[in-house]
C-alpha cells in the first residue's frame, strides 16, 4: 500500500497479487482468469479518498489474465482537499477470485484456487504526517476551570453556578480530544457554549438532576492542532433544597488518544466550592433615651437607655454573636456606669473579655478599646430563628464626679452593635452584605448652669438686718430716742407756729 500525503490531492495506489501453484508436478505454468475489486473506507458514509477513474468512486473491480508469480496493478487515488481527519489510517477492503483454465495437454484439467486461500482482506493506508517523530503525533493537553467572583455557592432559590472551562493543547496534533465534565449531585444542566469545532452531549432532560450526569464535548474531532486553545461556558442550576455538604468540587477532564502517560497530570482540573447557607440579619434600634440635661456642680445622677433589636429576615436559622462597644468615660469627670446587659425574652450568653482590648467590626476593621474608657461586651445567641428576634437592653447611669471643666459644652454619648455569623456557613443576602449588621445609637448630654438664690436671700435678709442696726445706732448716739428731746421739739415746735402766725399777721394802721 502506498502512503499518501494530506498537501498531495493525487497519490497512485499498487495492488499485487502472488500466484503460487501448490502440487510439484511437471505441468506447464499454470494460467487464470483474476478477478479483483477495491473499496475505500468501505464503513464511512463519505470517503475521504476516492478512485479517480473515469467516473470517481470509492469502489474498482477488475479481470485480468495471470499466470505464475506476482503480478501489480496500479490505481490512482484522490485525497480530499484539508481532509479533516489525516491521523487514522484509510482502510482499503480487497475481494479477488481466481478461475483456472483448463491445460490442454493434460486432458484439459482446470486449475482451482485453494479453499485455504482468504479471498478478503483489508489493508490500510497511511497519511504522512508533520510529526516529529514520523510514526505519531504526541499531544500535551491542559485543561482549567475557571469561576469568577468567590469560591462560594449560596443556596438561595433561582441560584446558578456558572464557571469557563479552557483547554489547550500545547504539544503536537491532539487525536479525538473528548472533554468530560461531571455534574454533582444538587446541580442541574442548563447550557454550554459549543462552537463550531465541538459538539457537546449534555443530559436530556436539563434542570432535572441525576446521579452521574455527564457532559462530554468531542473537540475538533478527530485532529485538535498543536498550540490550540477553546473555552466552554457552563451554566448549571443549584437545586438548593437538596441535601449538601460543606463543599462542593467541580471536575473537568481532557483525554486524548495519543498523549504520553508523562503529561497527563494536568489533564484534570478541580474547583473547590464552599456551601454557604442564606441569612439577612439586620440590628437596629429598638428604643433610646435621646437627651439628657445635667446641672454644674450637681452630683444627680441621669439614667440613659439603648435598646437594641436583632432580627433574622431569612428562613434559615442559625448562631448568632452581637458586639457592643459601650463608652464609660463621656468626657473627663463624667462616666456612663453602665449595668449588665439585659435580654429579652430569648436567651443569650453575654460576656467582657478579659485580655483582648481590640475587636473587629463587620468590615473586619479593628477597633481598639481601652479598659477605662469603653468596654468591649460580647453576647452568643444560641439559635436565632425568623420568628424570634431578641431585644437587648444597654442601661447605666451618668456618674458626674466633677463638672467644673465641662461648662456649657455638648456632648455626645454613643453605643456601637454589629451582628457577626459563621461566614464559612452562611451568607448575608442582602444587596449590601454590610447592610443591617451594623447600627449605633445616641444620647445627646447637655450641661446647664442653674443659678442658686438661696445664697442670695439669705445674704440680702442679713445685710439688711446689718444696716437696720447701723440705723437704729446712729439715731440713738443723736439722742433719737430721748423722752426730753422729744418735749423740747414739740415746745420749739409751738413758738416757731405763733412766730409764723405773728409774721403772717397784718400790720394794724393808724386812724387818720
Amino acid at each position: 500500500a502506498a502512503r499518501t500525503s494530506r498537501t498531495s490531492r493525487s497519490n497512485e495506489l499498487s495492488v499485487c497479487f502472488t500466484v503460487l501453484k501448490l502440487t510439484k508436478d511437471t505441468l506447464p505454468r499454470l494460467r487464470a482468469v483474476l478477478r479483483y475489486s477495491l473499496v475505500l473506507e468501505a464503513d464511512v458514509p463519505v470517503s475521504r479518498v476516492v478512485f479517480t477513474a473515469s467516473t470517481p468512486s470509492r469502489r474498482v473491480s477488475a479481470s485480468v489474465n495471470v499466470t505464475e508469480g506476482q503480478i501489480c496493478f496500479q490505481h490512482r487515488i484522490a485525497v480530499q482537499a484539508c481532509v479533516p481527519d489525516y491521523y487514522h489510517p484509510i482502510d482499503l477492503s480487497v475481494d479477488f477470485d481466481l478461475i483456472g483454465k483448463p491445460i490442454a495437454s493434460a486432458g484439459n484439467l482446470t486449475p482451482s484456487l485453494s479453499t485455504e486461500t482468504l479471498t478478503h482482506r483489508t489493508e490500510t493506508l497511511e497519511f504522512e504526517t508533520n510529526c516529529r517523530s514520523k510514526d505519531k503525533c504526541v499531544s500535551d493537553l491542559s485543561v482549567s476551570l475557571n469561576k469568577s467572583g468567590a469560591q462560594t455557592l449560596v443556596l438561595v432559590p433561582g441560584a446558578t453556578l456558572h464557571f469557563v472551562v479552557r483547554l489547550q493543547n500545547r504539544g503536537e496534533e491532539s487525536v479525538r480530544t473528548r472533554v468530560t465534565i461531571p455534574i454533582p449531585l444538587g446541580l442541574a444542566f442548563r447550557k454550554i457554549s459549543e462552537s463550531d469545532r465541538s459538539k457537546c452531549s449534555f443530559p436530556e432532560t436539563p434542570n432535572l438532576p441525576r446521579e452521574k450526569d455527564i457532559i462530554s464535548c468531542n473537540v475538533s474531532h478527530p485532529i485538535l492542532p498543536e498550540n490550540t486553545q477553546m473555552a466552554f461556558d457552563v451554566l448549571l442550576d443549584v437545586m438548593w433544597s437538596a441535601v449538601w455538604s460543606e463543599h462542593l468540587v467541580i471536575r473537568v477532564m481532557a483525554f486524548s488518544e495519543n498523549e504520553a502517560n508523562e503529561t497527563l497530570t494536568d489533564n484534570e482540573a478541580n474547583a473547590t466550592l464552599s456551601i454557604l447557607y442564606p441569612t439577612n440579619l439586620v440590628i437596629n434600634r429598638e428604643d433610646f433615651t435621646p437627651e439628657v440635661i445635667l446641672k454644674i456642680g450637681s452630683t444627680e445622677m441621669e439614667s440613659i437607655h439603648h435598646y437594641y433589636r436583632v432580627s433574622n429576615l431569612a428562613a434559615v436559622s442559625l448562631p448568632v454573636s452581637v458586639t457592643f462597644l459601650i463608652p464609660l468615660e463621656v468626657s473627663p469627670g463624667l462616666v456612663w456606669d453602665i449595668q449588665p446587659i439585659r435580654v429579652g425574652q430569648k436567651s443569650a450568653d453575654c460576656s467582657v473579655p478579659t485580655t483582648n482590648l481590640s475587636v473587629k467590626n463587620h468590615l473586619n476593621q479593628a477597633l481598639s478599646c481601652p479598659n477605662k474608657t469603653c468596654r468591649i461586651i460580647s453576647c452568643e445567641i444560641a439559635l436565632l430563628t425568623n420568628s424570634e428576634p431578641v431585644v437587648f437592653h444597654l442601661q447605666g447611669s451618668l456618674v458626674p464626679n466633677s463638672l467644673s471643666t465641662v461648662g456649657g459644652e455638648r456632648l455626645r454619648l454613643t453605643s456601637r452593635a454589629w451582628v457577626g455569623f459563621d461566614r464559612r456557613m452562611y451568607a448575608q443576602t442582602s444587596p449590601d452584605p454590610h447592610q443591617g449588621l451594623h447600627h449605633q445609637i445616641t444620647t445627646r448630654v447637655e450641661f446647664v448652669q442653674v443659678q442658686d438664690y438661696v445664697p442670695i436671700l439669705a445674704g440680702g435678709a442679713g445685710g439688711g438686718l446689718v444696716l437696720l442696726i447701723i440705723i437704729g445706732l446712729v439715731l440713738y448716739k443723736v439722742g433719737f430716742f430721748n423722752r426730753g428731746l422729744k418735749t423740747k421739739m414739740d415746745q420749739g415746735g409751738e413758738g416757731q407756729d405763733n412766730g409764723c402766725q405773728d409774721s403772717l399777721q397784718p400790720e394794724p394802721t393808724e386812724a387818720l
